[in-house]
């Protein structure tokens, strides 16, 4: 979604010229095409833990839904205004983005990091949002 949204202003600068649209809401329309796949897979994933007998905390996915959505928001209107000026930035942000999920500990539990190392990666945003659904899906 952030890739995407980043590139919208370009893809669909036929709006911003010829019409007087909001620039604004150009990356939000893209960020709410490309969630409704993650949405659908947050569903699914809530049945299934429901038919398993485990029932996960609404409140909590609902709330880092919430967070995701502020964070990709507030970073892609960063991200698309710097992509129109420098082209190519969406190729560094490309790469920044998939170092980013590497460090994220997604297949992998922090707990397995000790020291300053903890603090690097605690710091990721998407660690934030990772440890939420896990929260919200595991009980610890």
């Amino acid at each position: 979604a952030i890739l995407q949204a980043s590139n919208s202003i370009r893809n669909y600068n036929y709006l911003v010229k010829k019409v007087v649209f909001p620039v604004d809401i150009i990356p939000v329309i893209s960020i709410t095409s490309s969630s409704f796949i993650g949405m659908f897979l947050i569903y699914i994933a809530t049945m299934a833990a429901t038919a398993f007998g485990y029932f996960p905390n609404l409140l909590n996915i609902i709330y880092i839904i919430f967070c995701a959505y502020c964070f990709i928001i507030a970073l892609t209107r960063f991200t698309s205004a710097l992509t129109t000026l420098v082209p190519d930035f969406s190729q560094l942000l490309n790469i920044v983005m998939q170092l980013c999920m590497w460090f994220t500990p997604i297949v992998w539990n922090l707990d397995m990091i000790k020291g300053k190392l903890c603090i690097i990666f605690k710091a990721f945003p998407f660690t934030y949002l990772v440890e939420g659904f896990r929260q919200a899906f595991i009980s610890s």
